[in-house]
């Protein structure tokens, strides 16, 4: 086998270890929403910084190992790479996750009920 088709294998795996990357990152961002409760427009936030997160990174991945050139292995590696763990790790992790940080949600949840809470108000009736 010829180097550079031995740098493109590498590539590819390179690529499908990138895309379970860029799930269990976002499992990470599931995670903080199931502890941590989000209106509509701090997730859309965070969706939105995650995605130019991993174009960035993406773009990194191909100037860095291949001069900036987008060729279709690497999106497949990627879109297999990520599908393989929404498929098969991730479920698994997230429900292994949430079982362990269920106690810390619980009190996050007291807390934020404790705050959300209004003081009363004071009235001077003489």
């Amino acid at each position: 086998m010829s180097a550079e088709v031995q740098k493109q294998f590498y590539f590819l795996f390179l690529s499908f270890v990138w895309g379970i990357g860029m799930g269990w990152c976002y499992d990470q961002l599931v995670l903080l929403r199931y502890l941590i409760p989000h209106s509509r427009r701090i997730l859309s936030l965070e969706d939105f910084f995650y995605w130019i997160s991993m174009a960035a990174q993406f773009f990194y991945l191909l100037f860095t190992y291949h001069r900036g050139e987008i060729r279709s292995y690497i999106l497949t590696g990627l879109v297999l790479g990520y599908f393989i763990y929404s498929k098969g790790l991730g479920p698994v992790y997230q429900m292994f996750m949430k079982k362990i940080l269920y106690p810390v949600r619980w009190v996050f949840m007291k807390i934020f009920r404790v705050l959300a809470k209004k003081p009363a108000k004071l009235t001077d009736k003489h």
